[in-house]
């Protein structure tokens, strides 16, 4: 019998997992804290406590690492998100405590000794995913100031690009994931204010406009818009990958809310802001014609067809994804309230998904399935384990879900 957790145990000096395995092991005062008693987040209906803890046991790899420090950040400390209209006081970065829990929890898995901030294992984005955590601890610890420094350096300068100028998610060859687009542009854009360096804000759009060009699919109909998964040498898959589709709403959405909330990009970036609402609409609007499970009602571990692309196979051999549902219903969320007189069309099947999520979360144990294989996405295998990226991403939508209902823009 799995037992059950308070948030004392997802922070706590002493803390352990359902499994009792060390958790978090943190020293960390989280008084102050939008999670209630229960363990649920403003409107949202489930217990994100135990979501959380989930994600932060399950993680094992970088990119992980990375949606995990993005989840308690939105969770744990809303302030410092980019999604907070105050996310740059004076128009500078803040400067938290490390002891916050989304940092406390970074800087056990950040480098300061080393190019990059954690290895990779042959990726060059997966480890931008710990840049902004980075950026933050830099503020205060000049050590990770500089490994931060680094870090961006190794990602502008010596990383493959396409011949359209796309940086690559791998770091010996060139090729395009729709993953990346969570990992590199948002730190980047993150890094771009905290040196006060417009130029560099505004290559982050070229660079994800140049991601597009690559990645959106060439189907037609109720699908246009959707992004394939991996285009390159090695790894290509063509499939309308939903996890993949997540993952490049969430750093899309996360970039428009940095060009939003610095006031001098708010000012002198509308073109580029306008790119990426363009962006995020198409893509969004490719879910029309997604599929759903019945048995569920959350999206398809693949939105049409299979891994292999659109005309693969039959896409009901396909099993809903808490993961990928997740992540798109929380970016549309974020998008709602970033640009809330154009994206009320979104609102719709956002809350319908977001009730699927709710729905395939254990309330016992907060892990939710069923989800795509993270490591295998050719498996047509419900993983019903817990994906540490879908905890996180589930964490995200409740986050983005309350927030949405604060600003009156999602009913309760």
């Amino acid at each position: 019998m799995r037992s059950s957790l308070s948030l004392a145990a997802l922070v706590g000096v002493a803390a352990t997992g359902v499994l009792g395995a060390p958790l978090l092991g943190l020293n960390v005062d989280v008084q102050e804290t939008p999670l209630r008693p229960d363990g649920r987040y403003g409107g949202a209906d489930l217990n994100l406590t135990r979501v959380l803890q989930q994600a932060v046991r399950l993680s094992e790899h970088s990119w992980e690492y990375g949606a995990a420090t993005q989840a308690l950040l939105e969770v744990l400390s809303p302030e410092l998100s980019v999604f907070s209209r105050d996310a740059f006081p004076d128009d500078r970065l803040p400067a938290p405590d490390a002891a916050t829990p989304a940092l406390a929890y970074a800087r056990r898995h950040i480098r300061t000794d080393n190019t990059t901030l954690v290895e990779g294992d042959g990726s060059a984005a997966d480890p931008m995913s710990l840049g902004v955590a980075a950026v933050l601890l830099g503020q205060t610890q000049p050590s990770y100031r500089r490994a931060a420094q680094r870090q961006m350096q190794y990602m502008l300068t010596q990383v493959p690009r396409g011949p359209n100028g796309a940086m690559s998610m791998r770091d010996n060859y060139f090729e395009t994931w729709a993953d990346y687009m969570f990992m590199a542009p948002p730190t980047l854009a993150y890094y771009a204010v905290a040196t006060r360096n417009a130029s560099l804000l505004r290559d982050v759009v070229r660079d994800i406009g140049a991601q597009r060009a690559i990645l959106r699919g060439n189907q037609t109909g109720d699908v246009a818009g959707l992004w394939t998964h991996i285009v390159g040498p090695r790894s290509q898959t063509l499939g309308l990958w939903t996890s993949g589709n997540g993952w490049a709403a969430l750093g899309m959405v996360r970039v428009l809310a940095t060009i939003k909330h610095w006031q001098y990009s708010n000012l002198n970036l509308n073109a580029e802001a306008a790119e990426l609402r363009t962006w995020l609409y198409d893509l969004f609007g490719g879910l029309r014609g997604a599929a759903k499970d019945p048995d569920n009602g959350l999206y398809r571990v693949y939105l049409a067809g299979g891994a292999r692309g659109i005309d693969d196979g039959d896409n009901d051999e396909w099993k809903g994804d808490v993961a990928g549902s997740a992540a798109l219903a929380a970016a549309a969320f974020r998008l709602a309230v970033l640009d809330r007189a154009n994206a009320t069309d979104v609102l719709p099947w956002a809350l319908e998904m977001r009730d699927a999520v709710n729905k395939a979360v254990d309330p016992a144990t907060g892990i939710g399935a069923p989800a795509v294989n993270p490591l295998d996405w050719f498996s047509k295998v419900p993983f019903t384990s817990g994906s540490p990226e879908g905890q996180a991403f589930i964490a995200m939508m409740g986050a983005a879900h309350a927030d949405c209902v604060a600003a009156q823009v999602c009913d309760a």
